[in-house]
């Protein structure tokens, strides 16, 4: 399972030079021109490029999609995937309607295929099917043939954060189904946002990002094995503060610290080494994550 590193615009080089050997997923609507540079100058591992459309909807911001495109083009060499602009439904001041859910999922295919055409490197753009829209435009996708008969490598899974484990297990084993019983049933499969790890097992994901080392970090925890620990001051009356754990947890607690080459000290004091230190152990833990069998029921569509 390849983790990326999401919200990597954020952080300062200095940070990024400590995770050198991890994916890490840029936002194109944060300064893309800044985003760009990072990867380019100092990442080992793969560079993965969002579009934004989310953030910039809640924002109420519009991305132009020829420029996204020209960006892309020019950055070609620094990015090893990319992701299409898609479209969300409604305004970020109206209830999703089935009818604009519906609209906006067709727009956002009708999009991929104007990008696909003009982007250096068609290969590394991603279809999103986004959660509750038509199963019939997943169907489609999976169909879809380029001139040389070539299907799309590449998909993506959208609208999963923040959803109960149901919701999207559910989903997930809809959308499997699908691919299963499609011409394109080795299609790989990112999901944005989703690093769940029991979904990550079932299903057989590709590709996941998360935010959560940076989220984590900034709130004063880090994450271990036995979980998320709080390690600041300010935290210390918190149930999962370190001193806290059992004695076997915290002997753990202090392996895992020196697996990565930090110490209490390091941590507790500095947001920094602890979104560092989050970002090694998601990179190293997650790498590890596999696909533990076809546990997809079937079902029929």
């Amino acid at each position: 399972m390849i983790l990326y590193l999401a919200g990597a615009e954020q952080e300062h080089p200095e940070v990024l030079s400590r995770l050198v050997n991890s994916n890490l997923l840029f936002s194109y609507i944060y300064n893309p021109d800044k985003v760009i540079s990072i990867p380019h100058t100092i990442l080992n591992g793969k560079s993965f490029v969002d579009s934004g459309a989310f953030s910039a909807w809640t924002k109420g911001v519009k991305i132009n999609t020829d420029m996204y495109i020209y960006w892309l083009n020019k950055n070609d060499n620094s990015i090893d995937l990319f992701g299409q602009l898609d479209v969300i439904p409604g305004d970020r001041n109206q209830i999703f309607s089935q009818k604009n859910v519906k609209k906006s999922g067709y727009e956002s295919w009708l999009n991929y295929l104007y990008m696909r055409d003009r982007v250096i490197s068609p290969k590394k753009l991603l279809y999103t099917f986004h959660i509750g829209e038509p199963k019939e435009y997943l169907k489609m996708a999976l169909e879809w043939k380029d001139s040389d008969g070539q299907p799309i490598p590449y998909i993506a899974l959208g609208g999963l954060v923040g959803k109960p484990t149901e919701v999207r297990r559910n989903f997930l084993n809809m959308c499997f189904n699908i691919i299963r019983l499609s011409s394109n049933s080795k299609v790989k499969v990112h999901t944005f946002g989703m690093t769940e790890r029991k979904l990550l097992e079932e299903f057989p994901i590709t590709s996941a990002d998360s935010t959560s080392w940076i989220m984590t970090g900034v709130t004063g925890g880090i994450l271990t094995d036995n979980g998320m620990v709080y390690v600041t001051e300010q935290r210390k009356y918190e149930p999962n503060y370190y001193l806290r754990l059992f004695a076997n947890s915290l002997s753990m607690f202090y392996n895992s610290l020196d697996e990565f080459g930090f110490t209490i000290d390091d941590l507790s004091s500095s947001r920094n080494n602890r979104i560092i230190y989050n970002g090694l152990w998601m990179s190293d833990r997650f790498s590890k994550i596999q696909f533990k069998g076809n546990n997809v029921k079937k079902s029929l569509f």
